[in-house]
């Protein structure tokens, strides 16, 4: 389990996580265990990384 001063803050980014990958908000354990894999273990990089996906998702629809 990942550990952050701002438990809101990470809910937020797992539910955005969730979103961005077209995952049922319930399905934390992958968001979670997709962040630790990938060594997103602070918020800026967590945030850095969603925000980079989520351009990336929008350009491919776009």
């Amino acid at each position: 389990m990942l550990f952050y001063k701002d438990r809101r803050k990470l809910a937020n980014i797992i539910r955005n996580w969730c979103i961005i990958n077209r995952l049922n908000e319930d399905n934390t354990h992958n968001a979670i265990s997709f962040l630790q894999i990938n060594g997103l273990l602070n918020i800026e990089k967590c945030e850095e990384f969603l925000s980079k996906n989520k351009e990336k998702k929008e350009n491919e629809e776009a």
